[in-house]
This record gives structure tokens, sequence and C-alpha cells, in this order.
């Protein structure tokens, strides 16, 4: 019945110590919040979502610095660029460019309503600008509805509420909204227009680049919202006729110019966490960085090192308090050895004259009236008797659940069932030290599964008396 042990108490302490050095010695993971439309970032104002969207159809990836920038010479290449947070320089631009270059043909999409992306435009050698001016509806307000038209295979008209937008200049305009206003800035008054284009269109050298003054259009709070469906399908359809049907397009989001934060950063600083969280959701993304630094070892094992160095210095240098300590190392010391080899009772040899004891019933009349009590000891002798009969009659142990079965048999299920569990159990306890199941006289259990282990073996055709199984137990109380 004994469990053998695969791998020792000591090798496996030694392996979690191997991990501990080797995560320290790796170092924490470097993990960042983006604030803007990184498409890293799932929260409200990323564009993580859009992102998804696209790889379902084409292969995608992202970058996030310009140097990794580096495209298939082999296919038709898609540049993806969602409101950078930081502007682009001119050099910066012309980088992108002649990474776009290395295709077979390309094609651009850039949704900016600050202008910070007018460099790349520019190295792209494109007419269109983003003005970076504020465009109103009606009512004055900074939701205008616009007319948005793809160009390409996937040509169609789309009427999309835009969120803080820009004027488009240049190129054919592809987006429009009627009847509305144009802030230039400052403390100018709103300019009433007919027509204020924001969108826009042009092929340079048949690479076709698309120009939309706004970019929350692609946010996931857009993508994912109850109106989603419309906007989802308008941004598929704009990269499917930027992709101009070929099967083996290549489409890249450009996170290079979104800023971020460090999660050690947030932890140090926690007033930075409301720059970030729009939603409850948006907290959860927040707070998974830095419960993964808090539980990296670089986190948590220096403090408790140093915490420890202190400690004990406090002890050895405290006579009382080192004396304490080293009483308590003795003790647990004691309870550990004695756990690893515990005592043994010596068992009474076969050749002793149980032929007496078979012949009176007053021993065993005793122990089940309660004259003689019983102990953890006599319930494991009890367990090897029963479990020596079984393996006898059926060849089962009593631990096996083929044991169950022939019980049920024998009993009936409940009964059997309930007898199983409990001598299983019971036997585990007392063998590995457990608490539970409480017992709360060992006396009574022991008595009552006595009664139960005779009634349960009669009805498999044999009984503890005639395999000295219950007469055995008592013989100790005789002498």
């Amino acid at each position: 019945m004994k469990k053998l042990k695969l791998v020792s108490s000591w090798v496996v302490i030694g392996l979690v110590v191997l991990a501990l050095i080797a995560l320290l010695e790796k170092g924490p993971p470097i993990a960042y919040v983006f604030s803007g439309a990184s498409p890293a970032s799932p929260m409200s104002f990323g564009t993580y979502e859009f992102y998804l969207l696209v790889r379902e159809r084409h292969q995608a990836t992202a970058v996030f610095r310009l140097d990794d920038l580096k495209l298939p010479s082999n296919s038709r290449c898609v540049y993806v660029l969602i409101s950078p947070d930081i502007p682009y320089t001119l050099e910066e631009g012309r980088h992108v460019a002649k990474a776009l270059s290395q295709c077979v043909s390309y094609a651009a999409l850039i949704a900016d309503e600050w202008g910070t992306s007018n460099n790349v435009l520019i190295a792209l050698n494109t007419s269109v600008r983003v003005v970076g001016d504020l465009v109103l509806d009606a009512l004055r307000t900074p939701y205008p509805q616009a007319q948005m038209r793809v160009i390409g295979r996937y040509e169609n008209t789309y009427e999309i509420t835009l969120d803080i937008a820009s004027e488009v200049s240049g190129g054919t305009p592809s987006g429009f909204v009627v009847n509305g206003y144009v802030v230039t800035g400052g403390n100018a008054p709103p300019i009433k227009r007919d027509v204020i284009y924001v969108a826009a269109y042009e092929s340079v050298k048949d690479n076709p680049v698309y120009v939309i003054g706004d970019g929350s259009i692609f946010l996931n709070q857009v993508l994912t919202s109850k109106e989603g469906g419309r906007y989802r399908e308008f941004a598929l359809s704009v990269v499917e006729g930027l992709c101009g049907g070929q099967p083996n397009c290549y489409v890249v989001f450009d996170g290079s110019h979104h800023s971020g934060v460090k999660a050690s950063d947030l932890l140090a600083r926690p007033q930075l966490i409301s720059n970030y969280v729009k939603n409850p959701q948006d907290l959860f993304y927040v707070i998974t960085p830095m419960i993964s630094l808090i539980l990296h070892p670089t986190f948590w094992l220096p403090p408790l090192a140093s915490w420890l160095n202190r400690f004990t210095g406090f002890i050895f240098g405290n006579e009382l308090f080192y004396s304490s300590a080293l009483l308590f190392a003795v003790v647990l010391t004691y309870y550990l050895v004695k756990g690893r080899f515990p005592s043994t009772s010596d068992f009474r040899l076969p050749e002793q004259s149980e032929v007496e004891l078979f012949a009176t019933s007053d021993i065993r009349n005793a122990v089940l009236a309660g004259r003689v009590k019983l102990g953890k000891e006599d319930f494991i002798k009890l367990y090897d008797m029963v479990n020596s009969v079984l393996v006898g009659v059926a060849g089962v142990e009593l631990s096996d659940e083929k044991a169950l079965q022939l019980l049920s048999k024998a009993v009936g299920a409940e009964a059997s069932l309930k007898y199983f569990k409990e001598m299983n159990k019971l036997y585990v306890k007392v063998k590995k030290r457990k608490l539970l199941p409480i017992v709360l006289s060992w006396d009574r259990r022991v008595r009552k599964l006595i009664t139960q282990s005779e009634e349960v073996l009669k009805a498999l055709g044999t009984s503890l008396q005639s395999e000295r199984g219950v007469e055995y137990v008592f013989l100790r109380f005789a002498r």
C-alpha cells in the first residue's frame, strides 16, 4: 500500500532554487502600457481589435521600432498607421518609404487627426496632408456625420460618425462632411463650410495612399460597440481595397510612434494609472502586467533577503531571542526527523495460542461493548486484515476500485460505497498524518468498522474470525 516517490523533496527544492536563480539572472519581464492607438493595446483607445480583424484575412504583423520595419520582397505590402502620438521626422518618413519600396508593390492607410504623420506622407511623394484643424457638425459638436467612399476593388460608400476629426487636403477627396464648421486653432471662431473633406486618395506610381482625418473610427471601443459592425465592415473594405485582391498581401501596423509607459514605472508612480484607464476593462489590462512584475522574484526576493538579514542580525544580537530561536530550531528538527522516521509497534508472532481465544467470546464481547478502548493502531490492523482477506478471496486490494464493485454486488451499492470511502479515507489519514477527516473517538469508530467489516466479509463467504482478523487484533488485550 505504500506509495513510492519518484522525485524526492530535496530534488524539488533544488529545482525551485535553480529556477529562482535563473529568473533573477534574466531579470523581470519588460511590459508596457500604451495610452494611444497602438496595435498592441487592447484598451479602449487601442487598435488591437483592428489588427486582429485584419489578421483573420491576411498575413499581418506589428512593429514597435522603425528598425524592425522589414518587409517581404515578394508580396504586396499595406502600411497602416493610426493616430501616432509622436510626430514623425522627415528622416523617419523616408525610412518608412524605403522599407515599402522593397515590396513588389505597396499601399498605405493613414488615419490621423493631428498631422503627426505628414512627414510620412511627404516621404511617400503624395500631395495629401492632414490639416490638423477641428471639424464640427452643424450643431458645432465634434461628432460630424461623414460620407466615406472606399476606393478600389471593394468600392462602396459608408456613413461614419467621426470623433474629433481633421480636415484633409490634396489628392482625390473620398470622404466629406456637409454643412459643418472648421476650427483652425487658438481662439479663432468656427468657420462655416458647405463641404469639408475629411478623407482623400492618391495613387503614386500605382501605389495607392488612403488618408483619413480621424483615427478614432478604428479604435477598440468603436469596433466592439453596438454599432461596431458597420465600422468593422468599413475598416476591412479599406484594407481589402488597398490589397487590390492580391492573395499574398502583407499588412504591417506601425506602432513605433505611440507613447507608452513601463509597468514598473506605474508601480513606482501609481498616480499615473488614471491616465491610461477609461473604464473597468482598461484597469484589468493595466494591472495584469503590474502583477506579473510583482510575482517575479526580482521584485520580492531582494527585499525579503534584506529583511531576513536584518531579522537574523537582531536575533543573534539579542540573547533572549537567540536562545528562543535555537530552542525552536531544535524542536522543529525533532519533529521533522520524527516525521521521516516514524516509530512502529511490534506485532505478535502468529505462533500464539489463538485457539483459546476463538473458544471464548469474553474479549470480543468486551471490545464490542466498549469496555476495552481501541485506537489508530487497531484500525490499521483491521484495515490490513480486511485487505488480506480481499486479496486472498478476489485478488484485489481494499483501495482498488474493483474492490468497490465486488462489495457492491455483495452488500449493495450504498452500503459498500460508504464502507469503502470511510476505510480508505481513515487509512490515508493515519498513514499520512492528515488532519481530515476529523475523528472524535477512534474507539467508537473502530468498533463500528469491526461490525461493518464482519458483515461485508460474511457476504463474501468468509469472516474475520476464520482469518484470525478480529481476534488477532484483540489478542494484545488478553495478556
